[in-house]
């Protein structure tokens, strides 16, 4: 049996491909800033250092394990080389941690706060740098980056967007576009996916939830959430909450204490943009048309297929998507009625903020993520935990009838599911690179799908970057 010396303890190697995974398999929480196992190997932190047995110091993401490898990874050389790291990174970094949206979710302010780094002897000389708040949906400060390269990476391999990379060189290296262009006219999708992978506040999401508080308090308004199921369990880890309480119920009644007249389920208009998607999409089958038939209920993989490949569009399905089909039954008479409702979308995605701003917003009048739901709970004093479960309103006989319950199925599996004996190939792509790897094999000849959905994220909306940051973490744990 091969096995390493980790602390004195022996672990034994199970076919880890790094030091790294065999120190954290020890129950070891060894710190990174820019290890991420799905991505290429950058080491560009060194937070994972380890002192082999000899005294050399190594860096555990890009060391590969040997059988009687001994390591320690808590000598006082090492912490006294990870506070200088800390402090060097702190110190090209702003340090307004009291108004930054990740403070307290930072994993920089942690680890300062691990290693006891209370004072910085470094200061930063070079001056304050751009702001980039050009994309509707994320923002980039690059006064709080720390050069990781997660964001380039995870843009280029895991969504073969490349909207951003390392410019300059030394000392005035940054992250920016190709000829430094605002990011919000790039090919940017705003999948968010390089916020979700930000150690710091250099990449976030953007927080309009000001704009929901004004509607709120608008006396001469009323209000109505729209809330996707996507993001019970989310914001029910955000707040501690059992896996078997009744989350949903009781975000019903915070939104209700928070001021909104009205509250619905968008699992109803789940289901019947389900149905109508699946329907529309036999009937193109079995006239056998424009096949491959692509999903564009995720709007990231919408803009990719506009910047990269316009000649799928009219493969793209036409059907209505969920949040469309519950703004139209909530408010009948669409944006042009003169009413005084004022409808707030709260979901796991990020890159359908963009559709208010290309006027597709799908009949809401602000969008908003579930991460900007936990700060307005979070902002009105509300313990979620206490409340009593509450009911939603039910636009049911403007939508669905006798109404419904979600079911969480992906299209393709409603799609199979539907068939009823037609040979259909459908499946469920994740991650935009990968759907570019289908796109090429379907060209070349190699495979042949009648129906396929993308989504952007990884486990689809479930992980959208758009979700609380604790939940982000606690269901990438694995991925660090």
């Amino acid at each position: 049996m091969a096995y390493m010396i980790v602390d004195g303890h022996q672990v034994e190697l199970e076919g880890e491909k790094n030091v790294l995974a065999v120190i954290r398999k020890a129950g070891i929480d060894l710190p990174t800033l820019c290890y991420y196992p799905d991505l290429t190997l950058y080491g560009a932190c060194r937070m994972c250092i380890v002192e082999n047995e000899r005294g050399g110091i190594i860096a555990a993401c890009s060391e590969t394990p040997a059988d009687g490898m001994v390591v320690n990874t808590n000598t006082k050389k090492l912490r006294k080389h990870r506070r200088l790291i800390l402090e060097l990174l702190l110190g090209s970094h702003c340090h307004d941690c009291t108004t930054c949206k990740r403070s307290e979710i930072c994993l920089l302010q942690e680890l300062a706060i691990r290693y006891g780094v209370n004072t910085i002897r470094f200061p930063d000389d070079k001056g304050p740098r751009r702001i980039d708040d050009s994309s509707r949906s994320i923002s980039i400060d690059r006064n709080k980056c720390v050069l990781c390269g997660n964001c380039i990476r995870i843009c280029a391999e895991r969504q073969n967007v490349g909207a951003i990379n390392f410019v300059k060189r030394g000392s005035a290296m940054s992250v920016s576009t190709a000829f430094d262009k605002p990011l919000g006219d790039t090919c940017c999708t705003g999948c968010g996916r390089c916020s979700a992978t930000c150690p710091t506040g250099a990449i976030i999401v953007k927080d309009e939830t000001e704009k929901a508080w004004q509607a709120v308090h608008d006396g001469n308004k009323r209000t109505a959430a729209l809330v996707d199921p996507m993001i019970v369990e989310a914001i029910g880890v955000e707040f501690g909450l059992p896996s078997y309480d009744n989350a949903f119920g009781k975000i019903v009644n915070a939104l209700r204490r928070i001021g909104f007249d009205e509250i619905y389920d968008n699992s109803f208009a789940i289901s019947v943009a389900r149905a109508a998607e699946v329907s529309a999409f036999l009937g193109f089958f079995d006239k056998k048309k424009k096949l491959p038939w692509f999903a564009s209920w995720c709007p990231a993989w919408c803009k990719y297929v506009r910047d990269k490949h316009p000649e799928l569009q009219a493969h793209l399905s036409t059907s209505t998507p969920p949040l469309a089909e519950m703004t139209a039954a909530v408010r009948p008479g669409g944006m042009d009625a003169p009413d005084d409702l004022y409808i707030v979308a709260f979901g796991p995605c990020t890159a359908i903020k963009r559709e208010l701003v290309t006027g597709s917003g799908q009949g809401a009048d602000l969008i908003l993520t579930a991460r900007a739901l936990v700060h307005m709970i979070k902002s009105a004093g509300i313990e979620l935990g206490k409340l009593t479960p509450e009911t939603p309103d039910s636009p049911a006989d403007a939508l669905c009838g006798a109404g419904g319950t979600f079911d969480a199925i992906s299209l393709s599996e409603a799609v199979t599911r539907s068939a009823r004996g037609r040979a259909v190939r459908a499946t469920t792509v994740y991650g935009l690179a990968s759907a570019e790897e289908i796109i090429e094999q379907i060209e070349a000849g190699d495979i042949r799908y009648d129906y396929i959905e993308v989504l952007a994220c990884p486990e689809g909306c479930k992980r959208g970057a758009g979700q609380p940051r604790a939940f982000v973490r606690q269901r990438a744990l694995t991925d660090r």
